[in-house]
Parts: structure tokens; C-alpha cells; sequence
């Protein structure tokens, strides 16, 4: 499968299995579909101020049938975009392999995927406790592992249906929704990002 990176002012905003180089603002502004799953980790960055969170976790919400958003844990002076009485539920991402954090006291060896939109749009239940190694070679700073979205794409979605990434980063989110037979689409500002996940999504083979 041959897969597209278009810029976000040529995307018709229907089009999937593509590669969007541009904003979550952008593509969230023009797409015309609707995903069925999104799941993704926002940059954790302490100069985004909270409203910018909040924005891109609501327009999200409004866009898409589930939405997971990965958090760390640590950071409890901020939240992210989260407000916990608008969500459906939370899993917490165990990593037995974490370290201490210099000067904490705390060894915080989980994060957190908080979930909101539509819970009768899961198809199987799930544990709140995902035991996961993380990824410790990358390209990126911060990739997904493999599993943590194979469970959540499998929980929740049908063979066909659109899986959304709008922080594509290393393109796991989208490399397993392919692996999976489901439909996608990722975007990210970095365009040398956008390079890795094409070649990442075109080498991965369905299952």
C-alpha cells in the first residue's frame, strides 16, 4: 500500500490511509470524516498553556466516536486538557521497566489514558491496568509501544473502521491500524516525522 503524505491545504478532508503533514488544528478542521477511535499522546511541553490542551482534547472529543488520551502521571500540577467529569474512564499504562525520577521521592512507573465520547462503542471489555514495556529505541522522543494501541484498536473498532492520529510522531497508531485491517489517518507538524511514519505504515504487513 502506497501511502500519501499530503499537505493539509491538498487533503479533501475525506480522504484516509494518508499521511496529513500539518496542524491538529487543521486536519481536525477539515475532515469531513468521522473516526471511530482516536488515540494519542499529546507533546508534553510546559510551554502549551492548559487552554491549548484543553482545546485540541475537545475538538477531538467532538470529532470522534472514543477518544484515549495518553498522559503522564507525574505531572500533577497539570491536567492536560483533562477534566476527569467529562471522561468514561481511565487506564492506567503500567511500565515495570520506569526509574526513578531525579529528585522524586515518588518512582512513578505508570501513566495514564483517560477516555471519553461514546462508551457503548466498545465491542470487548478491558482491564484499567495495561502492564507494557515502553519502547527504548526510536527515532522519536516518545513513541508508542505496539500493544498500547493494538488493545485499545481491538477493543473498540471492526475491520474497516477509522482509527485516528493527530500526533503521529514514530506512526505506530497508524502501523497497527493497518496491521489490523482498519482504515487511518495520522498528521504531524514535522515533516521529517511525517517521512519515518511513511515508510514505518508501508512496510507493515496485514495481518
Amino acid at each position: 500500500m502506497n501511502v500519501p503524505i499530503i499537505s493539509l491545504n491538498d487533503w479533501d478532508g475525506h480522504q484516509v490511509n494518508c499521511i496529513i503533514h500539518g496542524s491538529i488544528e487543521g486536519v481536525l478542521n477539515r475532515m469531513h470524516c468521522r473516526p471511530r477511535l482516536t488515540i494519542t499522546a499529546p507533546p508534553i511541553d510546559n510551554k502549551i498553556p492548559e487552554e491549548t490542551y484543553q482545546l485540541w482534547l475537545n475538538l477531538l472529543i467532538q470529532k470522534s466516536g472514543l477518544v484515549f488520551w495518553n498522559t503522564p502521571a507525574r505531572h500533577y500540577e497539570r491536567a492536560f486538557g483533562v477534566d476527569p467529569s467529562k471522561a468514561i474512564g481511565q487506564i492506567i499504562w503500567d511500565k515495570p521497566e520506569a526509574l526513578p525520577l531525579p529528585k522524586n521521592k515518588i518512582i512513578y512507573h505508570h501513566e495514564l489514558l483517560w477516555i471519553f465520547g461514546d462508551k457503548s462503542l466498545f465491542i470487548t471489555s478491558v482491564k484499567s491496568v495495561w502492564t507494557i514495556f515502553s519502547v527504548t529505541k526510536s527515532k522519536h522522543p516518545a513513541p508508542f509501544p505496539s500493544d498500547l494501541p493494538s488493545r485499545s484498536i481491538s477493543a473498540c473498532t471492526l475491520k474497516g473502521d477509522l482509527v485516528f492520529d493527530p500526533f503521529g510522531g514514530s506512526g505506530t497508531t497508524a502501523a497497527i491500524a493497518k496491521a489490523l485491517g482498519r482504515n487511518f489517518i495520522t498528521c504531524d507538524n514535522s515533516k521529517q516525522f511525517c517521512t519515518w511514519m511513511k515508510d514505518r505504515i508501508e512496510k507493515t504487513k496485514v495481518v
